[in-house]
């Protein structure tokens, strides 16, 4: 799978092209970003249509109205909450997509 971390603004021109030369499996996305909020970006992401196939797991550890939670599951796989349970429900998500290697041993 493809993996690249972007702290930066997605939609400036050379991470743009970045998106278009290498398109990632899968999104990670936290909803407090430093230069733009994961809600901004997820809109623009999907205004783009050739990246309407990307699944997009959102994390965040802000409190989400229902109406919130709602709107970014119509645009997202997963929305998961920072918490207690964070890191097993993000495993959890994660294996969906990218299931152990057969023969491998999952970790403890």
């Amino acid at each position: 799978f493809q993996a690249f971390v972007e702290t930066g603004d997605l939609f400036d021109a050379e991470t743009a092209q970045r998106l278009r030369d290498e398109i990632p499996d899968l999104i990670l996305l936290d909803i407090v970003m430093p230069v733009m909020d994961g809600t901004t970006f997820l809109k623009r992401l999907r205004e783009g249509k050739q990246y309407l196939g990307i699944p997009v797991i959102v994390c965040t550890d802000e409190e989400l109205t229902r109406e919130e939670y709602d709107r970014l599951k119509t645009q997202a796989v997963a929305v998961l909450v920072k918490g207690e349970d964070f890191e097993a429900e993000l495993k959890g998500t994660l294996s969906g997509f990218f299931p152990p290697a057969k023969g491998s041993n999952p970790p403890p």
